[in-house]
This record gives C-alpha cells, sequence and structure tokens, in this order.
C-alpha cells in the first residue's frame, strides 16, 4: 500500500520497476489494508477530510482555469501547479483502481493477500517468522518492530529506486540495542501516542543511552510533563506489544487471501 501512495495517481509508472525486480530473481508479495481498526477511526475520518477538502479546492480552481481564457500565462502556470498538487493530496485508492492494480499485478504473476486490518500487522508477523527477507515501505516504525530489512522507495525525476535501512548496521551506528529502539521510538510519539508524547529525536536517544530503559527515565529527575502518559504502565505495555510480532505468523491474513496464495506462502 505505501508503494502505491507513493506513485498516487501515477501508479502505472511503477509496473516497469516491478518487473525489473522479478526478472532480478526478487519474489514479491503485496499486502492491502483490509478492515480500519475502531482505534483508527477518527485518524481515517480526519484524513478524509483533509483529501476531501483538497478535490473541492481542485475543483473549484479547475472551473475557474476553464472558464476564464483571459488569465496571464505566468499566472496560469502557477494556478496549474497548484492544481497538480491539490489533485495529487486529493488522491485515493478507490474499488477500482484496487481492482486495475491487482488485475496489473496478476498478469505479472505477482501474488497479493488482504489483511484482516492493517497490512502492517501482516507485513511485522511474517517478517519476524522469516517469511520475507525485506519489508518495502516509508513507514519507519516498522524498523521498531524488529523488521531486519527495509526498503523505502523514492522517486528522483523518472528514476525510481529504493534506499536500504539494515536494522543491524542501525543499532551498531547508533550503539543502542533492539528494545532501546524501541523505546526510543516510543519517546517520538509512535502513531498509538500521536499527540501526546513528542519528544525530540537526538533527545530521545541521549536519554536511552544514558538511562537504558524508558522505566529508569521516569525514575530519574528529568521532568518532561508529557512523559506523565507513560507512568500508566498498561499504556506502555500496550505500545511496545504494538511493535512485537504475533503467532502464528498469518494470523492478520484473511482466510480467503490465506488459502488462495497457499502453495505461495508454504514455500517462502
Amino acid at each position: 500500500m505505501s508503494m502505491l501512495y507513493n506513485y498516487k495517481s501515477r501508479y502505472e509508472d511503477m509496473y516497469p520497476t516491478l518487473k525489473e525486480l522479478v526478472t532480478q530473481g526478487h519474489k514479491l508479495l503485496f499486502v492491502f489494508d483490509g478492515k480500519t481498526p475502531v482505534e483508527k477511526e477518527a485518524e481515517v475520518k480526519e484524513r478524509r477530510n483533509v483529501r476531501d477538502s483538497a478535490i473541492q479546492q481542485a475543483n473549484t480552481l479547475k472551473d475557474y482555469l476553464t472558464s476564464d481564457e483571459n488569465i496571464a500565462s505566468n499566472e496560469r502556470k502557477v494556478l496549474e501547479y497548484s492544481l497538480a498538487r491539490l489533485e495529487f493530496k486529493g488522491w485515493h485508492i478507490t474499488r477500482d483502481i484496487r481492482q486495475k492494480f491487482q488485475e496489473a499485478l496478476k498478469a505479472m504473476n505477482i501474488p497479493y493477500l488482504k489483511a484482516v486490518g492493517e497490512a502492517d500487522n501482516v507485513l511485522v508477523d511474517m517478517a519476524g517468522a522469516d517469511k520475507l527477507d525485506v519489508v518495502v515501505s516509508t513507514d519507519m516504525d516498522f524498523l521498531l518492530s524488529g523488521v531486519k530489512r527495509l526498503w523505502i522507495p523514492f522517486r528522483v525525476t523518472m528514476y525510481d529506486g529504493f534506499e536500504e535501512i539494515r536494522l543491524e548496521e542501525l543499532l551498531k551506528g547508533e550503539d543502542i540495542t533492539e528494545e532501546g529502539l524501541r523505546d526510543v521510538g516510543i519517546l517520538c510519539g509512535v502513531e498509538l501516542l500521536r499527540g501526546k508524547l513528542s519528544i525530540h529525536t537526538n533527545m530521545a536517544f541521549s536519554w536511552i543511552r544514558h538511562y537504558k530503559t524508558i522505566e529508569t527515565i521516569l525514575e530519574s529527575n528529568i521532568e518532561e510533563p508529557q512523559l506523565d502518559i507513560l507512568r500508566d504502565k498498561d499504556v506502555l505495555a500496550k505500545v511496545r506489544r504494538h511493535f512485537l510480532a504475533e503467532e502464528p505468523w498469518d494470523i492478520h491474513i484473511r482466510p480467503d487471501h490465506r488459502e488462495y496464495c497457499k502453495d505461495f506462502l508454504d514455500n517462502l
């Protein structure tokens, strides 16, 4: 899903890259989001409102551009650029787009799955069970879940590529443990704590290098009101559990898709 949103309306430009990866011998598996979890419904609604607002502004601007032929050339270029940005911001995956993309995947012999809930859970579970060597996503939280290799897709003009981040090298470079990195992420404000906790990255790393754990930080003389939310042990435990792979590894895959991809999954 992250790949799709990286390209948005130009998602067909992704196809040559996918074909090249297959040619190079990579086995690809796409995972689509399922039903939105209850705890994320408010966030999804907020995103939808932002998207709808962008679409409305784009339509207004488009009507203006087509109805007034006397707009100066320079002004028209600026307005057309603004329109393109609004349309990009307002783009979302419709049922038709999803089906069209899935048909293209089938044509390239690339299997895909649908998650029961969020695709992230499927990817974390599969990586934790050594079913995946790499997760392709722009979401750095996968590293907090112990994913060993993360490929971040990027585009430079017409060139498609990936930035690889290896968890082992990251931990060595930052002189920190995997558990420590997870605590750094929590302090910086992961999704479950959005709007409630946001410590600067450099500060979070410094604290964990010195104090080792969030518990020790809470016992120190550091005066930071934002940390109060973590004094609730249930909250801290819940956030940490969020980043741990669950067993069995296929628990978050929709049953009909699990059956559809059974042979492929069993051979990973």
